[in-house]
C-alpha cells in the first residue's frame, strides 16, 4: 500500500500515450527517426501562430461572392473557394501570411525587448509564472506598439507620450 493516490491523477496526465513512429528508410536509427520527427513540432507551432495571430484561420478567400438574387450559402469551416478566383486567393494568402510572420520575428530579434515584454505579460497575467520567453503574440503587440508610438510622436509639438497613453498602448495594440 505504498502508493500515493493523491498524486495518481497528475501522473496520469503527465504520462504520454503510446505512439508509433516509422520510416521507409531502413538505414535510419530509431534516434534519427525521432529527431527528424521532433523538427515537425516547430512547423506546427508556426501554423498555429499564423492562424491565431495573423488571421490565417479566417482568410478572405473569395467564398463570399454570389449573384445578387442567389440565396446566401451555408458557411462551412475552413477555406471555401468559389471557382478559380477563390483558389488563387487561397494559394496567395499562405505565403503572404508566413512572410508577415517571418517579418514580425525578424523585427523583434532586431528591435524587441524580450525581458520587458515578458515582465509586462506576467504583470498582466500574474498566474502565468512559467513564462520566460515572449510569444509570437507578444512580438506582434511589440511591433504594433512601436508603430503606434512612432505615429503618435510624429506630431511636431510632441516630444514624449504621456505616461498614461504609453501604459495603455499594449491594450490598444491588442484591440487592433
Amino acid at each position: 500500500m505504498g502508493r500515493d493516490y493523491a498524486r495518481t491523477p497528475i501522473l496520469d496526465r503527465l504520462r504520454l500515450k503510446d505512439r508509433a513512429y516509422f520510416s521507409t528508410d531502413t538505414d535510419r536509427s530509431v534516434e534519427d527517426i525521432l529527431r527528424v520527427f521532433s523538427f515537425r513540432w516547430e512547423i506546427e507551432v508556426a501554423f498555429r501562430n499564423t492562424q491565431q495571430t495573423l488571421g490565417l484561420q479566417d482568410a478572405q478567400n473569395g467564398g463570399w461572392r454570389r449573384n445578387a438574387n442567389a440565396p446566401k450559402a451555408r458557411l462551412r469551416a475552413g477555406p471555401n473557394p468559389k471557382g478559380q478566383r477563390g483558389m488563387c486567393a487561397i494559394e496567395h494568402i499562405l505565403p503572404i501570411a508566413f512572410l508577415a510572420y517571418a517579418l514580425v520575428f525578424l523585427w523583434y530579434f532586431q528591435h524587441g525587448k524580450p525581458t520587458e515584454d515578458v515582465a509586462r505579460s506576467r504583470r498582466d497575467a500574474p498566474w502565468y509564472t512559467q513564462k520566460t520567453e515572449p510569444s509570437s503574440a507578444d512580438m506582434l503587440v511589440a511591433i504594433r506598439r512601436s508603430i503606434w508610438k512612432q505615429r503618435l510622436l510624429a506630431h511636431p509639438f510632441r516630444r514624449r507620450l504621456p505616461e498614461k497613453i504609453e501604459l495603455t498602448l499594449p491594450d490598444w495594440a491588442l484591440a487592433a
